[in-house]
């Protein structure tokens, strides 16, 4: 497997590649997020669907969640069904919300210090195995990589604002979601329709997003302008 070199790079963008790319191998994997401490506080700014971030808030607010105990004993946990969970409750029915049924959450580690969790999700029960733990363990691992690099080239301050730019983007991403959902699209409809102009326009989905945002402002002050 292939290192990551963050020499032309920036973090986000690197370790993004290492998620997707995670996703894309591991059989069963409908998407994956990795948690980090950004500006001190536990957050997700890496994932590949927006459907990660919004189930880790579930952990984040409750404290309870196999990704926040893979960040804290640097131990692999795998849910193997969220309908039957009860270890952790909380978290498994935020999943089941969203149509997921079983979890793989690997720590991160670099010099033997656990510096995030790297969190699979699969819309089947039992999906992660012996050979799926393997994997996720690699790509974890490569993950580690492009951390401890990026640290030799940045310091922390600067790796807080690279991460903090990535936590920006799904804002404004949901704020494109919440003026489609005005027009009477459910949220995962409105987040499909943004997809697909992504990758019709062959832009980022962020990009999608801020522009939907701004011809909305735009508008709003055209409106008011004319009264």
């Amino acid at each position: 497997m292939a290192s990551f070199s963050v020499v032309d790079n920036v973090l986000p963008d690197i370790l993004h590649r290492v998620a997707v790319l995670a996703t894309d191998t591991i059989e069963g994997s409908a998407f994956a997020g990795l948690m980090m401490t950004v500006n001190g506080r536990l957050q997700t700014p890496v994932f590949t669907d927006e459907d990660a971030p919004e189930i880790d808030a579930r952990q984040y607010e409750t404290g309870v969640g196999p990704c926040l105990d893979s960040y804290r004993h640097a131990t692999l946990y795998t849910i193997p069904s969220t309908p039957q969970d009860e270890r952790w409750r909380p978290f498994s029915e935020t999943c089941l919300e969203h149509g997921v049924l079983s979890t793989m959450s690997v720590p991160v580690m670099t010099d033997g210090t656990a510096v995030g969790a790297l969190n699979f999700y699969s819309h089947e029960e039992r999906a992660f195995g012996p050979e799926a733990e393997t994997l996720g363990t690699a790509f974890a691992e490569q993950a580690a990589i492009v951390i401890r690099n990026a640290t030799a080239y940045w310091d922390a301050k600067a790796l807080g604002e690279q991460l903090s730019q990535a936590l920006e983007t799904r804002v404004v991403i949901e704020q494109a979601k919440g003026l489609l959902m005005s027009t009477g699209l459910t949220s995962a409809a409105a987040f499909d329709l943004l997809r697909k102009a992504s990758q019709r326009e062959n832009r980022k989905l962020h990009q999608i997003a801020a522009q939907l945002v701004a011809d909305a402002e735009r508008r709003a002050s055209a409106s008011g302008d004319a009264t």
